[in-house]
């Protein structure tokens, strides 16, 4: 299959240009916006590679083809076959149910070592960002201010971090290329949200469900998705003739960044872009019954869309942690990791393959693959990783 790549990775892990200074534009912005928004080059950021669901669909075909199977059998069977190597399945019957109901904060099974000693006898729930109350929302949005003003630990100041959020930022900075296009995609990002949480938690003082974004309910439509707000994140205006906006709302208003240039904390939202964070796309990759068909259909897919969708920071490669919504983005991309996992635990719930570095010969992935934060937290292997309710990580989602 020959993936249509809209551009390379790493424009902004130049220099970014300086944000000029005119008249506002026109934006989904709230009238209590603090300034109006100043417009930026969306070209210094550059975009993540694609493909788009005519070609994900194809290779999903092909694929089944040399097995013996179809696209519409697997996509609208009701039943799973054990037996056979593919698992046909009814994606709408598969849920991540745990018996445990999100009541708030204070029903939260605690910090993180307290959730994994005795080996996860109670995960705690990812919470959709719309079923969080309105305390759990604000006190993730507080933590993570506190992180943007805790000093860095003097670690990655060669990256520009100033701040304990920038240490987290510097870390995806450093090893983007190690950790995209690779077979540990999924492994270390659902790793590096594990961090993120840590940090919240042992130093944000967060105590509520971490939340996440299920994109597919705002699939071509993100400028007005719940957390863009100036409750909250701030607006996503739309990109308008080659120019995100500047945030000037919201509770990272005026922020400057610095990990990877310095430059303000921008959106330009593309619905040509987030119209495929949809769930048909999501059911597409998720039908592949090869962990490695799937996570390269994700990451160009729905992953890729999601980054280059809202534009600006979060279409960089190497610097798009520097907006708060990554986050939510990678909880989102995780969940269809984990939908995939569990709809055939048997064969999915430990498999890898594919490969671990660009080398030629390539690194085999395995289990025992080391994933790496360069010291912000001690290394892991990809086998910590593919439960999350294992005594590692301890945690699923709300559905």
């Amino acid at each position: 299959m020959r993936f249509s790549v809209i551009a390379l990775y790493g424009a902004a892990s130049a220099s970014a240009l300086a944000v000029p200074g005119s008249s506002p534009a026109t934006s989904h912005t709230s009238s209590s916006r603090r300034a109006a928004p100043k417009p930026i080059d969306l070209a210094q950021f550059g975009k993540f590679k694609t493909t788009t669901l005519e070609e994900a669909k194809n290779k999903l075909a092909a694929t089944l083809e040399k097995i013996g199977d179809d696209v519409g059998s697997l996509l609208s069977s009701t039943t799973t076959s054990s037996s056979s190597a593919t698992t046909k399945i009814n994606w709408d019957n598969i849920k991540d149910h745990d018996n445990a109901s999100y009541v708030g904060g204070a029903a939260h099974p605690g910090s993180i070592t307290a959730r994994q000693s005795g080996g996860c006898t109670s995960p705690a729930v990812r919470v959709e960002w719309r079923d969080l109350n309105d305390q759990d929302r604000n006190g993730w949005i507080q933590a993570v201010k506190k992180l943007m003003d805790l000093p860095a630990s003097g670690a990655y100041a060669a990256s520009g971090a100033k701040s304990r959020y920038d240490d987290l930022v510097a870390v995806h900075y450093q090893m983007t290329a190690s950790i995209h296009g690779v077979a540990q995609f999924l492994l270390w990002h659902r790793y590096y949200l594990h961090l993120f949480e840590d940090l919240l938690r042992s130093e944000g003082g967060f105590t509520g469900p971490l939340p996440w974004w299920d994109e597919t309910r705002d699939a071509g439509n993100f400028a007005k998705a719940p957390m863009f707000t100036s409750a909250y994140l701030g607006s996503a205006p739309l990109a308008s003739n080659g120019q995100g906006f500047c945030i000037t709302d919201g509770a990272f208003a005026n922020r400057q960044l610095t990990v990877g240039g310095t430059q303000c904390l921008a959106r330009g939202v593309d619905e040509s872009s987030t119209s495929n964070c949809n769930q048909d796309f999501i059911n597409t990759c998720n039908s592949h019954p090869s962990f490695s068909d799937m996570a390269g259909c994700a990451e160009l897919g729905p992953h890729a869309y999601g980054h280059n969708g809202i534009g600006a920071v979060m279409a960089g490669v190497p610097t798009s942690p520097n907006d708060p919504s990554f986050f939510l983005h990678h909880g989102f991309v995780d969940h269809a990791y984990r939908i995939w996992q569990i709809a055939d635990p048997n064969n999915r719930l430990k498999q890898i393959n594919g490969c671990s570095d660009k080398a030629n010969p390539c690194t085999a992935a395995t289990g025992g693959t080391v994933i790496s934060s360069q010291g912000l937290r001690p290394d892991t292997t990809v086998g910590d990783l593919f439960d999350t309710t294992g005594g590692y990580l301890c945690y699923r989602y709300s559905y």
